[in-house]
Formats: structure tokens, sequence, C-alpha cells
């Protein structure tokens, strides 16, 4: 039995339930000599603290199944042996980045050069992370937007006839840390030097335009245009910055959790400009909750807002039948993202150009997203021009 076990739960809960009721066994027998009773008090003293220790214990064991960011006891070993801030990264855990997240050198090299250097590089001559600042003409936002560019592509050579990759992370997990502890640069460029896919550009926008809300990457009818950000300004910056192609067979999308339901619906909705997409450990109709302010008041009154929201939707009733090209990757451990990954995929059932795949033993977390790209890659990449 695993860590996301109900059996373990429930468990360490009755341990933790089980230890006050002994204690208090014990104290009714009121012992009478005085060594007795120093033994007596050790043990109710430890008695205590197991007791205080089961119950954390439990609710850890317990949001750990909600989360499923340790889907097995091996990957809490490897978690406690690990350097802490990699490892709070690897499962997800970071906070959502206020402004830009850009010192004062960065902004300054930003200003003279147009990007800066992300503090942060690929290990091994992997290719080059960048740091831009774009505003979207269309949705007024104004964020960070990291671009990949690969080995043999960071001295000043063009990148226009690559294809583009959009890259997407999750709601909760700032741009930064995504980038940083994602090491999609290293696995990129293991998979193009051995010829697995061909040389292209990674975009790394930043979708969590509004923290600390969640805007579920949907233009909202009174507020931020969280989807417009994704699907026009960044696509336009792109072709502005790097005079890259617009041909929709160059540029596709793949994300994780949160962006991973962005990736799959901007497929969906506009297969004319993506051609295809991976959601990983994403979700296919919008979640929303308290930290998503008035979107769930916004679809209950909009029907058009909810069909536009729905991936399943849109693919019946408005994507092409011959441009849907989506691979969606999740997990039965993963309690965050299978439930809906399942419901989608028999919601699609024989459609052409969805593939439902489920890894056993994943958590939801970025290393299980990094070791889904030898397959999302040239999923993404080998069918293009």
């Amino acid at each position: 039995m695993g860590p996301t076990s109900l059996k373990v739960v429930l468990l360490v809960g009755a341990l933790a339930l089980a230890v006050p009721v002994v204690l208090g066994v014990l104290v009714a027998r009121r012992p009478g000599r005085l060594r007795t009773r120093i033994l007596h008090g050790v043990g109710v003293a430890l008695a205590v603290l197991a007791s205080q220790v089961l119950a954390v214990g439990a609710l850890g064991l317990a949001l750990n199944r909600d989360l499923t960011l340790f889907p097995t006891w091996g990957s809490v070993v490897d978690a406690v042996n690990a350097d802490p801030s990699d490892a709070l990264a690897q499962v997800g855990i970071a906070p959502q980045q206020d402004g830009l997240g850009l010192g004062p050198d960065q902004l300054k090299s930003v200003r003279t050069k147009g990007y800066a250097l992300h503090h942060k590089q690929p290990k091994g001559a992997a290719g080059v992370y960048r740091d831009y600042v774009v505003t979207g003409p269309k949705s007024g936002v104004t964020k960070k937007v990291v671009v990949w560019l690969p080995p043999g592509y960071d001295s000043g050579q063009s990148v226009a006839n690559l294809p583009v990759m959009m890259v997407l992370g999750g709601a909760y997990v700032s741009l930064d840390w995504t980038v940083d502890f994602l090491y999609f640069g290293e696995e990129a460029s293991r998979l193009i030097a051995a010829k697995k896919v061909k040389p292209f550009i990674a975009v790394f926008p930043d979708i969590n335009v509004q923290a600390p809300q969640d805007t579920e990457c949907v233009d909202y009818p009174s507020g931020v245009l969280a989807y417009s950000w994704l699907s026009t300004d960044i696509p336009h910056w792109v072709t502005q910055t790097f005079h890259s192609s617009t041909d929709r067979r160059r540029w596709s999308v793949q994300g994780w959790s949160l962006g991973g339901y962005c990736a799959a619906k901007l497929q969906a909705s506009d297969p004319g400009r993506f051609v295809a997409a991976a959601a990983v450990q994403g979700y296919f109709e919008p979640e929303p909750d308290g930290t998503t302010g008035a979107l769930k008041l916004d679809l209950m009154r909009s029907a058009a807002l909810r069909n536009k929201a729905s991936v399943s939707r849109l693919i019946r009733n408005k994507t092409p039948r011959d441009q849907l090209r989506l691979l969606a990757i999740s997990s039965p451990s993963d309690a965050q993202s299978y439930d809906q990954t399942a419901a989608f995929g028999r919601a699609v059932a024989g459609r052409p150009g969805v593939r439902v795949v489920m890894v056993p033993g994943q958590g939801h977390t970025l290393a299980a997203w990094l070791g889904t790209q030898e397959q999302v890659l040239p999923f993404l990449l080998n069918h293009q021009p």
C-alpha cells in the first residue's frame, strides 16, 4: 500500500485516536510507588507525543492523497534525500511571484538589449534561457516570458526557421520555478542530440496573469483576458520578435496541471494556430473555486462561456476532425487529474486525433511532467515540416 492509499490514511488516523484511549486506561490505574509513578509519567509523555505525531501524520497523508505529491514510498525517500529547494520544486510547491520576477540588472538588460539571460541556465551546453517582458496588445497583460533556444542557436543565429512550442506551467507554481526545476532544456537537448526530434524553440509564458487569482485561462466577461494572452498575444509577439512562421504546422503547445487544460483548450478551440497539444496531468473542464473569483457565476450565467471553456464540447462541436491532435497523459495515482482525464477519454472515445495515456505510479509533480517529455516532444514535433 502506497502513501496515497485510503487504508494507510485510515490506519494512521485510527492509531492517532487509539493512543489517547490507551493513555486514559493507563492513567486510570493510578500506580502508587514513586518509581512506578515516574515511569508512568514518562510513558504518558511519550504517548502524548506519539498521538500528536500520528495525528499530524494522518493529516499529511490525507493531504497527500488529495494532491498526490508523493505517489509511492520511494518518492517520499527521494524527497527526504534531495536538496530541500529542489524537492519542493519537483512536487510543485512554489509561491506565485509578484511583478515580473526580474532583478535590477536583468531589467536594465531588458531595456538595453531587449532580453536578459535567465538567472539559471541549463546544464551541459543544453541551450540557453532568455527572459523577456511582453505586453499583450489584446489582453493588456504585461508579464515575463522565458524563451529556450536550443544548442547552437544562442549565438545570434536565426531561429526563424525553427518550430515553436509553447510550454505552460501550473496555477500555483511560479514561472521561474517551472523553468528552473522542469529541466526542460536538458531533456529537449538530449532528444535533439539523439535525433528523436529536430531543433525547436520553446516559449514559457507566465499563465498566472492575475495572481493570486486563478484565471483558468478564460477571458473573463468583465475582467482579465487570460485566454487571449496565450492564444493571440504570445504568438503575435513570437512571430514579431523571432520572425517565426505563422504556419500552424510549426506551432504546438503543451502544459502541466492548469497549463495542461490551457494547452488542450488552445488546440481544440484554435487548431488554425496550434497543430498539436499535450495535456500532462491536466484537466478538461474549468474548476472554479475560491481562487477563481467571479468565474463560477460567469459560467453559470453564460452558456457560450461554458462551451468555450469545455474541451470536450469544443472537440465535439468546433474542432475539425482532421485538425485534432491531442495527447492527454495522467496516472491512476494522480488524484488531481486522473478522474477528469478518464472522463475526457470516455467523452471523446473514437474521435480521431486524441490519445489518452495512463502512466502508473506518477504523482502530480514537475518531476512526473519531466518524465513524459520523451513521449510528448516527438508527438508534438515529428509530424511538422
